[in-house]
C-alpha cells in the first residue's frame, strides 16, 4: 500500500529542491489557478498565477464554477483542467507517483495537496464516528438504572468523547491549513519560474558548478478560433521549410488559416560537452526574484524555510534543529501544526492531534486527546475507540439498540439492507 505521507514529503521536497520549475526543462507544467467560467460562445478560461490576462482551456470532464481554484496542465502551449481543488467531489484527477526525475515539480506538489485533502477527509470521518459513539454510550448510561459507579463512568466517557470530537474538529482545521501552505509553495515556485529568463551562454569553456540548458522549438497547429492578442502566430513555408511570424488582420480565424504556435522547451544538460558549448543557454532571474528569495526563503543547517506573512506562517523542509526525521513541517505563530514525513501529524503534538503512518506494517490513523492518550484509531479495516457514549441508537449488523421514550433499552432485528 502506498505511503501517502511519504509521497507528500517527496513531492513538496522535489518542488523546492528543483529551485525553479522551468529550470528542469520539462515539456509540461501543472499549476493551480482561478477558473473564470465560460464566455458567451461556450469557451472556458482560466487566470494563471502572475498573468495579466486570461488563458483559454480545453474542455474536460472536470466540473468547475467561476471562482473555483483548479489545477491545469500546460503542455505544448495548451492548457487542460486536471482537477477542481476547491471542490474535489466535482472531479479530482488521479494522483500519479513519479520518480526523482519527475517531469513536473508542480505536478508532484499537486499530488501533495491531494494527499493533504485525503488526510482532511479522514479527520472528518473520525469526527463523524465519534458523534455516533456518543449516541451509543447514552444508552449504556440509561441502562445503568441507578448504579452510581457505572453511571459516573459513563458520564466521564461522554465527556471524554465530547472533548475528543472537539479535538478532531480542531485537527481537521489544522489539516486544511496545511493544505493551504502546500498551495502557497506551489504558487511561489511558479512565480519564480515566470520571472526568470534564458540567454545564450558566452562561456568559452565549461564552468564547474554552472547549469547549462539546451533549447528545443516545437511548432504545433493552433486550436484558437479567434486571435489572442498576447500570442504570436506563425505560417509554414513548405518550399523553404521555415516558419515566419504573421500579423493578424481583422477577424481572422487562426485555426482556419492554418497558423501555428511555438512551444520552446529548455532542457538541463547533465553532462555538458565543451564542443557544443555554443549551443547552450543559461538561466537567470530578475531583481524582483532575488529580493523575494532574500525576504522569504532562508537556508539553514537543517533545511529550507519558506516564510509567509513575516514569520507567523512558515513551511520548513528538512529536520527540526537536527533532532527529528527529514520531512515537511508547518508552523503557525511559531507553533508546529502539521508534519509530513515517513509519518504525518496534523495538529500540535503537545495536545490534540491526528497521526497518520504505518504501524506493524499496516496503515494507521490515530486520534489523540493529548500527547499521551490515543482515544481512537483506525488500523486496517477496524476502528478502535477507547470509550464511547451513544445518545439514542446503535446498530450492530442486522440488530439495532434503541433508547425508548420510557428510558428502557430495546434490541430489535431490523434485517439486512441488501
Amino acid at each position: 500500500m502506498t505511503d501517502a505521507s511519504g509521497i507528500i514529503a517527496d513531492a513538496v521536497g522535489t518542488a523546492i529542491d528543483s529551485k525553479i520549475a522551468k529550470a528542469l526543462g520539462v515539456d509540461q507544467q501543472t499549476m493551480p489557478c482561478e477558473y473564470m467560467g465560460e464566455d458567451s460562445e461556450g469557451k472556458a478560461w482560466v487566470l494563471l498565477p502572475g498573468a495579466d490576462s486570461v488563458t483559454p482551456v480545453r474542455r474536460s470532464s472536470v466540473e468547475a464554477s467561476a471562482g473555483d481554484t483548479v489545477s491545469v496542465t500546460i503542455r505544448d502551449g495548451r492548457a487542460v483542467i486536471d482537477s477542481n481543488i476547491s471542490n474535489p467531489s466535482a472531479g479530482v484527477a488521479s494522483v500519479q507517483v513519479v520518480d526523482e526525475k519527475a517531469e513536473s515539480a508542480a505536478q508532484m506538489a499537486a499530488s501533495a495537496t491531494n494527499y493533504a485533502e485525503s488526510a482532511y477527509r479522514s479527520a472528518s470521518a473520525a469526527y463523524d464516528s465519534m458523534n455516533e459513539a456518543k449516541q451509543s454510550a447514552a444508552i449504556a448510561l440509561e441502562t445503568a438504572n441507578g448504579i452510581a459507579a457505572t453511571a459516573q463512568e459513563a458520564k466521564e466517557s461522554a465527556n471524554a468523547a465530547s472533548q475528543s470530537a472537539s479535538d478532531a474538529h480542531q485537527s481537521a482545521q489544522y489539516a486544511a491549513y496545511g493544505l493551504s501552505e502546500v498551495e502557497k509553495v506551489v504558487g511561489t515556485v511558479n512565480w519564480i519560474a515566470e520571472h526568470g529568463y534564458y540567454f545564450p551562454t558566452e562561456d568559452t569553456s565549461i564552468v564547474s558548478g554552472k547549469n547549462y540548458y539546451t533549447r528545443t522549438d516545437t511548432y504545433f497547429p493552433t486550436e484558437d478560433e479567434e486571435v489572442v492578442e498576447t500570442k504570436t502566430y506563425y505560417e509554414y513555408d513548405p518550399e523553404t521549410e521555415t516558419y515566419s511570424a504573421v500579423t493578424p488582420v481583422g477577424d481572422e480565424d487562426p485555426s482556419e488559416e492554418g497558423w501555428y504556435e511555438l512551444s520552446t522547451v529548455y532542457t538541463y544538460v547533465f553532462d555538458p560537452d565543451e564542443s557544443r558549448l555554443s549551443e547552450y543557454y543559461e538561466f537567470a532571474v530578475d531583481e524582483s526574484v532575488q529580493n523575494y528569495l532574500q525576504s522569504h526563503i532562508m537556508q539553514t543547517d537543517y533545511g529550507l524555510d519558506l516564510m509567509f506573512d513575516g514569520t507567523s506562517d512558515r513551511v520548513h523542509i528538512g529536520t527540526v534543529n537536527g533532532q527529528h526525521e527529514r520531512g515537511v513541517y508547518m508552523y503557525r505563530g511559531g507553533v508546529l501544526v502539521g508534519k509530513y514525513g515517513s509519518s504525518a501529524v496534523i495538529g500540535d503534538e503537545r495536545s490534540a492531534h491526528i497521526s497518520i503512518g504505518i504501524v506493524d506494517d499496516k496503515p494507521h490513523i490515530g486520534l489523540w486527546a493529548n500527547s499521551q492518550l490515543e482515544v481512537a484509531y483506525v488500523s486496517g479495516q477496524e476502528l478502535h475507540i477507547d470509550r464511547t457514549v451513544v445518545i439514542s441508537s446503535m446498530r450492530v449488523g442486522d440488530w439495532q439498540w434503541t433508547k425508548m421514550p420510557s428510558g428502557n433499552l430495546r434490541l430489535q432485528w431490523i434485517g439486512s439492507e441488501e
